[in-house]
């Protein structure tokens, strides 16, 4: 879908333009977010994965479910959209004994993956010494394997054993030592695409998807924005001004919700600032970079970036009493236009009024000459 910034208080706005999927309408400094809910979920608490969306309520349905099954889980998603959240969840909801290992597939040098991942024995290579492994280190817990799509194919046909033998032969070792361990993989990739074209085994891929769940982009799910970075932060979301949330819930995150927990750092620590507004404005008009994930029972279109809002003040500056009541005189003591010409909402409006001891019904009239 895309997003469509709506002003009823704009002649523009008619039933030529029918609410879809993500609208977002504001109503002065109140907004609104118009969400189609194409399906239901039977919701559970999942610590982590916070929001009211169906989408994350479907992810938490879906983690409930399969949490403890002791089959590998495939977990499909963005940069940022919470995939080692997840990982995490699955792990605590599942009740293994062991512990939680999590390993950047990405991060470990080719040369040393193989003794990452299964251990050495002493005197293995010259100067090693006994290792564990990630494997052994996470027997009768879980394994969280991040970027898998990134593996050396030749340490792919390893972990395919592993999987299907249930146990490890450590490197310089001819002995296999059983274990007890949930494999839990992600990526941002479309791993069913790069197994199809020879980029990631396929037969590995087939072991690892028989679950599989995928994790919204933040833009899919607008109405979760606020209530996250108030979460992140009650300090910085008390520093929000409707200008501010109006580019929230219109800008495409393309860092997710990894963006969104920044954002609260840096108006935490530095305070409201035009360049927040003016960074993401001034967002290129592109279609943020796509992830195709195989049918999972959770697809959804990535919506393009929206059309970009009317930039407006950061901060409205204060009016002086003779401005006021200039504009008062103007609009004849109507409030609402007094607003709209200060591009601000009646409230602020009244709260000036009371702060210079003015009655707008005292200006109903035009001035005397």
């Amino acid at each position: 879908y895309e997003i469509h910034w709506r002003d009823w208080s704009s002649d523009v706005c008619s039933s030529d333009l029918p609410l879809q999927d993500g609208d977002v309408l504001r109503l002065g400094n109140t907004f609104f977010i118009f969400c189609v809910r194409q399906h239901s979920s039977a919701d559970a608490e999942v610590a982590g994965l916070l929001g009211a969306s169906p989408l994350i309520q479907e992810v938490r349905a879906q983690v409930m479910r399969v949490a403890t099954e002791n089959l590998p889980v495939l977990l499909y998603g963005e940069t940022g959209t919470g995939k080692e959240v997840v990982a995490q969840a699955l792990h605590l909801l599942s009740r293994r004994l062991g512990e939680l290992v999590r390993a950047n597939c990405a991060a470990i040098p080719t040369t040393l993956a193989e003794s990452e991942l299964f251990g050495h024995v002493d005197r293995a290579f010259t100067g090693a010494q006994s290792r564990l492994g990630l494997f052994r280190r996470a027997d009768r817990g879980t394994l969280f394997l991040d970027e898998i799509g990134d593996m050396p194919r030749e340490l792919q046909a390893k972990l395919l054993r592993v999987l299907e033998e249930r146990s490890i032969t450590p490197v310089g070792s001819d002995r296999a030592l059983p274990l007890d361990v949930r494999v839990v993989a992600a990526s941002h990739r479309d791993l069913q695409a790069e197994s199809e074209h020879g980029g990631f085994r396929r037969d590995l891929y087939m072991r690892l998807s028989q679950l599989v769940i995928t994790l919204p982009p933040l833009r899919a799910r607008r109405e979760d924005i606020l209530l996250l970075f108030r979460h992140a932060s009650p300090e910085a979301a008390n520093l929000l001004t409707p200008e501010l949330i109006h580019a929230m819930l219109t800008y495409h995150w393309p860092g997710n919700v990894r963006e969104l927990l920044a954002l609260a750092n840096q108006l935490r620590v530095n305070g409201p600032s035009t360049e927040i507004l003016e960074r993401m404005y001034a967002a290129p008009d592109a279609t943020p970079p796509e992830v195709t994930p195989p049918p999972s029972g959770l697809r959804t279109p990535w919506p393009s970036l929206p059309p970009r809002p009317p930039a407006r003040p950061y901060r409205l500056p204060t009016p002086s009493k003779a401005e006021l009541q200039y504009l008062l005189y103007r609009h004849l003591g109507t409030v609402k236009l007094v607003a709209e010409e200060l591009g601000c909402s009646r409230r602020q409006v009244q709260r000036w009024l009371e702060e210079y001891d003015l009655d707008a019904d005292n200006y109903r009239r035009a001035p005397e000459r």
